[in-house]
């Protein structure tokens, strides 16, 4: 329970949304150009630099497909079913307490 309680404090110190990376435009046009140079995602609309719609390719959608397997295998190998358990319940409060702040 102590894990949940720090990330839920953490949450409710911070104001912003735990989607918030404060990243600047370029830098956020500059991943997305890599990303696109990369063949990980498109944008629906090249000629309008000012879009934010970014859409994921094939190979996009397989390597993260892929990445989160992974991170689902060191999870579920690291931790035992309780611990699991108090980590699901700390992003289950996580979700919903963001979900309240944006009502």
């Amino acid at each position: 329970m102590r894990l949940v309680h720090a990330i839920e404090a953490e949450c409710r110190a911070r104001p912003t949304s735990s989607l918030d990376l404060r990243a600047t435009p370029s830098t956020l046009t500059s991943l997305a150009d890599r990303l696109e140079r990369d063949g990980y995602l498109e944008r629906r609309h090249p000629t309008d630099r000012r879009t934010v719609v970014l859409v994921l390719t094939p190979t996009g959608k397989r390597d993260y497909a892929a990445e989160k397997s992974f991170h689902r295998h060191l999870i579920d190998d690291s931790l035992d079913a309780s611990a699991r358990e108090h980590v699901l319940a700390a992003l289950a409060g996580l979700a919903q307490s963001q979900s309240a702040d944006r009502a």
